[in-house]
């Protein structure tokens, strides 16, 4: 399992960066990966917080963005959504209001800008 090989150098370079800078705290980390690295995003998200325990970064959050801009999620274990379920909030992408739609008693989201008909 590579994903904790990765989540071990990461929390290892991160506590390292903590201890240098003694006034500075990481409560979020972005980590951007390639679509075809074949990490297993929550296997890494698990390795993450089993690993940070009693270090520097305990609490801090690990935030996946995928690399090729494409991904229908950004983020996390939490899958933060790139429109579902965002009605109102600003897209990712462009910053233009999240639209819905209903039809057939089901909801369809989208960016009115990025995501022409």
């Amino acid at each position: 399992m590579h994903e904790f090989s990765i989540a071990a150098n990461l929390v290892e370079k991160l506590s390292e960066f903590v201890r240098e800078n003694p006034d500075k705290k990481i409560c979020e980390v972005r980590l951007e990966i390639g679509e075809l690295s074949h990490i297993e995003h929550d296997q890494l998200h698990f390795c993450y917080e089993s690993i940070t325990k009693e270090t520097p970064l305990e609490g801090s959050t690990l935030r996946i963005d995928l690399s090729d801009g494409q991904s229908s999620y950004i983020g996390s274990s939490e899958r933060f959504w790139r429109v579902y379920e965002r009605e109102g909030e600003p897209c990712v992408n462009c910053g233009t209001k999240i639209r819905r739609i209903a039809h057939g008693g089901r909801s369809t989201y989208f960016c009115p800008k990025c995501q022409r008909r």
